[in-house]
């Protein structure tokens, strides 16, 4: 029982550290502030470029004008840019820019580093150990609150 309580007390301190750095703004080796959202939506543009917005959100689970809001706010950093497909001047298109690209591989590295221990020690487990792992976290991220 003492050990029940002490992962949920550890589960609870991982969800609010998250919370907390899910506000924090960072610089990704550019000289620019950027918030989550910011690097999560330069990561996509630069997973699917060049992308329409309406593609976009749909990579990312947000609302058309939430990367309206996002692009727009990169685009004044510049660190992506917007342009049209010849032969189809209907829809806009997304990229990076060289700093938006410098920032992504920022991002990249910083994970890699952040995860590092991780992966060295989940490629210690048996398979069995990393399933039950994944079936925690699968029944953790199942009850969270919607909201």
């Amino acid at each position: 029982m003492k050990q029940h309580n002490e992962i949920l007390e550890k589960v609870i301190g991982i969800t609010n550290a998250m919370n907390k750095t899910s506000k924090c703004v960072r610089d990704f080796g550019v000289g620019i502030q950027l918030y989550p959202s910011e690097i999560h939506t330069i990561e996509a543009i630069g997973a699917h470029e060049p992308i329409n917005a309406n593609a976009l959100s749909k990579a990312l689970g947000i609302t058309n004008g939430a990367v309206t809001q996002i692009t727009d706010k990169l685009l004044k950093k510049g660190l992506v840019e917007k342009f049209k497909i010849e032969g189809n001047q209907k829809s806009v298109y997304i990229r990076l820019t060289a700093l938006g690209r410098t920032a992504e591989q920022a991002h990249d590295r910083f994970h890699t580093k952040a995860y590092q221990s991780i992966e060295d020690y989940l490629s210690t487990l048996t398979a069995d150990q990393r399933i039950a792992i994944l079936d925690f976290l699968n029944l953790y991220m199942e009850n969270l609150p919607n909201e």
